[in-house]
């Protein structure tokens, strides 16, 4: 769309091999990632954590609708009165990018601003779709989809580190497996609690408010 044609035109600087514009040749090589992060999502709302910086989070239904997001009451076909409700998938993707917003709020905590060090992240979820549009959300006809890719395009654009998501550390886990994201997004039915959560998740986790933007 010519709205990010333009937007990719006002973004280069002079410098050519800022990370934005170039890839560097570390990322050819393949690495263990360094954090890992990990969402899930309910029609209680999303939760995510990352064991290596830590943290934890969660959202409740009444966050999300206060965000402006309204949440399908279930499971099933779109309801064509409300066409623009979130349904699971929809919800699944979101965790991914709050996920990658803690992420690199929480690597701005540990390293210098234009830090060189070369961060390899993976991303492990339970859904498919959410897990496949983090690569390839630009072929989906759907325009909440388009709006939330961009919005992740944006945070991987405008930070100030490498940081790179590799096509094989974007993981698709078991939901069964799952059992720390399902507990923090299910405020409702599973961890009502936050210590019910840490119980759940890790004793290592801290839950946390989003960090500043």
């Amino acid at each position: 769309r010519m709205i990010d044609i333009r937007a990719l035109r006002r973004n280069p600087d002079d410098n050519q091999y800022h990370p934005h514009w170039c890839r560097p040749i570390g990322l050819l090589i393949s690495r263990e990632p360094r954090y890992v992060i990990v969402g899930d999502a309910a029609y209680e709302g999303p939760g995510g954590y990352c064991e290596a910086l830590g943290f934890m989070w969660r959202l409740n239904r009444a966050d999300m609708e206060d965000c402006g997001f309204r949440l399908a009451d279930e499971a099933g076909p779109a309801d064509p009165a409300d066409p623009d409700a979130s349904h699971i998938n929809i919800l699944e993707f979101i965790a991914i990018v709050i996920n990658v917003w803690f992420l690199i709020k929480f690597i701005e905590r540990e390293e210098p601003k234009n830090s060189q060090t070369l961060f390899i992240a993976s991303c492990l979820g339970d859904n498919t779709s959410a897990l496949s549009w983090m690569r390839v959300a630009g072929r989906t006809r759907r325009p909440a989809v388009r709006r939330i890719a961009r919005a992740l395009a944006g945070l991987l654009t405008h930070h100030s580190y490498l940081l790179s998501f590799p096509r094989q550390h974007i993981c698709h886990i078991k939901g069964k497996t799952n059992i720390a994201a399902d507990a923090l997004s299910r405020p409702s039915t599973v961890a009502p609690s936050w210590a019910s959560a840490i119980r759940i998740a890790s004793p290592t986790l801290d839950p946390c408010k989003p960090p500043p933007a």
